[in-house]
């Protein structure tokens, strides 16, 4: 690893720690009390895509995983999700399907 690696290591993790903190100012002087159903609900869709070649063979990867969650308090969100990949791998095609539960707790 290089010195500029960790450089831009460091400095992603220390803008990441200042917006954190930024946002939880905002965050524990709302109570959730009056807040509806509908406002409590917090999106979020992650995934990735692949490209590559191995032995020869040529391979694909998409990966999409959408989930909902809903605030239980400012700090604590648990919900749902699905997860779905794609993957060729020369002449064989696969799909995956699944899903998942989380709880988040922002620290």
């Amino acid at each position: 690893m290089n010195v500029k690696n960790i450089l831009f290591f460091i400095f992603f993790t220390g803008i990441n720690v200042v917006l954190i903190a930024q946002n939880e100012r905002a965050q524990v002087s709302d109570s959730l009390g009056k807040v509806p159903f509908y406002k409590r609900l917090v999106f979020n869709v992650g995934g990735g895509l692949g490209f590559g070649s191995s032995n020869g063979s040529v391979y694909t990867n998409v990966n999409v995983q959408p989930q909902v969650g809903y605030k239980i308090r400012p700090r604590l969100i648990a919900g749902v999700g699905l997860n779905y990949q794609y993957l060729q791998f020369g002449n064989s095609k696969y799909q995956i399907y699944g899903g998942n539960s989380f709880v988040r707790y922002l620290v």
